[in-house]
């Protein structure tokens, strides 16, 4: 009987032990999953965290990057527009030297179109004859007649002349500005018949220039200038090659009766 009691004790023994040990480890496991769950929920909540600290460093490195392309792009612009100026005035600078220069050469132009000086010159000349000479007059002022002269060249008689305009501008004393322009002119005029050039004659009455050429005694000379000269041929016997065939006659056939 003792040792039944013996035996149970220990199965007791033994099943509290049991009891214990799952005891232990359902604890050890429960704690387990507590440090398990408390590190999960540590990461999740320094995941979150970072997440939230890259989130918003994104947004600041984004907000930062639009406003440094705002910047850049409101340079640009503010650099575009000071071209745009700058161009602009520039343009309108040369528009108004051009508008300028163009109204100078205008007024320039129409003033030269009233000065006599830049007129097409006209002599008012009239070329007469007489028996003995041909006489022309012309209308010259007096400040140009040192400066007419008058030739004959060929069957011609021409007058020209040359023009001197001086403009000046004093400055300072001391400091002037000097422009002079020259121009020449001259006229022509037909004579129909030969003349003593070295006998060319001029005089002045007043603006009455007068000018007088004597004609030649025969007008022979004037017409064999006028022809044009032939020149003198010749008849030649033509040249025929050396070895060129010449035919010989034939002696008629005796006719047979």
């Amino acid at each position: 009987m003792s040792h039944g009691r013996s035996t149970e004790h220990e199965l007791k023994t033994s099943q509290n032990e049991i009891d214990f040990q799952r005891n232990e480890n359902i604890r050890r496991a429960d704690d387990l999953k507590n440090e398990q769950d408390q590190r999960y929920s540590a990461l999740t909540d320094a995941s979150q965290k970072q997440y939230e600290e890259m989130k918003v460093n994104a947004e600041e490195s984004s907000r930062q990057a639009n406003q440094h392309f705002q910047e850049s792009y409101k340079k640009t612009l503010e650099l575009h527009d000071e071209s745009l100026k700058n161009i602009q005035t520039k343009v309108g600078e040369t528009l108004r030297e051009l508008r300028g220069s163009t109204a100078q050469k205008l007024a320039a132009y129409s003033n030269r179109q009233k000065d006599p000086f830049y007129k097409l010159v006209d002599l008012d000349a009239d070329l007469s004859e007489t028996s003995d000479a041909f006489i022309l007059r012309a209308t010259v002022p007096l400040h140009e007649q040192e400066s007419i002269a008058v030739t004959v060249r060929g069957d011609q008689v021409v007058v020209s002349g040359r023009r001197r305009n001086e403009e000046k501008l004093e400055i300072e004393p001391g400091h002037e500005l000097v422009t002079a322009a020259y121009q020449s002119f001259s006229e022509s005029y037909p004579l129909d018949w030969p003349v003593e050039a070295r006998g060319l004659s001029r005089n002045f009455e007043g603006d009455q220039l007068i000018v007088t050429i004597p004609k030649k005694n025969s007008h022979q000379e004037w017409i064999q200038k006028q022809k044009p000269h032939a020149e003198p041929t010749r008849a030649e016997r033509p040249e025929f090659p050396e070895n060129l065939p010449i035919p010989r006659p034939t002696k008629p056939k005796p006719t047979l009766t």
